[in-house]
């Protein structure tokens, strides 16, 4: 039985793109694709959120600042299937996620921290423990190593 429906807004040539949606296919879970157009286009999405009950979305920060400001776009779509936005690439100011609540209010906001490098996600925040710290880029995830340093005094931890 499918659990989550995904839908990768994310270019697959982009490694963030690619993960993701093996992450999705190998875990038995739906995953949305469309395509044809070059540039992106909120109003398909939120055709495809509301036909396919997507119920996981990936956008980049811009998007989903266009989804918390844009009511002519957003409202007349049914879009409560959705559960979880992720984003990546950039922070996402504290009143830019609270308007996002308010009109969005089941959805959890995931803020990602990737790089190319790494091929995918290295810290996650998920979940009220992980997003309650303005500004923080989540935990590690499972099989990655950091380290921060400073660039005068050297090694400050190992996580």
């Amino acid at each position: 039985m499918i659990q989550m429906v995904g839908y990768c807004t994310i270019p697959l040539f982009h490694a963030y793109g690619v993960v993701l949606n093996l992450r999705l296919m190998t875990s038995r879970e739906c995953l949305v694709i469309t395509g044809g157009n070059r540039r992106f286009d909120m109003r398909k999405m939120n055709s495809v959120i509301e036909e396919y009950r997507v119920s996981q979305l990936a956008l980049a920060p811009p998007l989903v600042i266009t989804m918390d400001g844009d009511a002519e776009v957003m409202d007349g779509y049914d879009l409560s299937s959705l559960e979880v936005v992720i984003y990546g690439g950039a922070h996402l100011s504290k009143s830019t996620k609270e308007r996002l609540k308010n009109r969005l209010p089941k959805v959890q906001l995931a803020q990602s921290y990737e790089l190319a490098e790494t091929t995918g996600r290295v810290f996650v925040s998920l979940g009220p423990d992980e997003t309650r710290i303005e500004g923080a880029t989540g935990k590690l995830m499972a099989n990655c190593e950091a380290k921060v340093v400073d660039p005068e005094i050297g090694l400050l931890c190992l996580l």
